[in-house]
């Protein structure tokens, strides 16, 4: 427990998968600052992996240089993504069922870009 204006408060900082199950859990003292946990929640997840962290995390030194390749290559694609997306806007989809869908459709219709996902699957 830690003491901020609030009164006596801890922050629970958790990582979870696709389906919301816990991955890594830590508890810190609520009046510290969420960066420094980050290092440690996040350790082992390979170049590639797709993560999503509230602003709080994103002022951590380790945090920018993990995504700093991702950013360069997003950057260096970026005409071409952009691109990619206009191609596929304002035509027909078909997606097979309108009920149920088919899957390799669908992802091909939801992820139009080839380039984009090559960088940050």
């Amino acid at each position: 427990m830690g003491r901020s204006r609030g009164g006596l408060m801890a922050s629970i900082h958790a990582v979870v998968d696709a389906e919301g199950r816990s991955i890594r859990l830590a508890l810190t003292a609520g009046q510290a600052h969420d960066g420094p946990i980050a290092t440690g929640l996040l350790g082992g997840f390979g170049t590639g992996a797709i993560l999503l962290a509230d602003r709080a995390y994103d002022r951590n030194a380790d945090l920018n240089a993990y995504f700093a390749p991702v950013a360069a290559a997003l950057a260096e694609k970026q005409d071409g993504i952009l691109a990619e997306f206009a191609a596929a806007q304002g035509g027909a989809v078909d997606l097979g069922e309108y009920y149920n869908t088919d899957p390799v459709k669908t992802a091909g219709a939801m992820r139009p870009s080839a380039t984009l996902y090559a960088i940050t699957d």
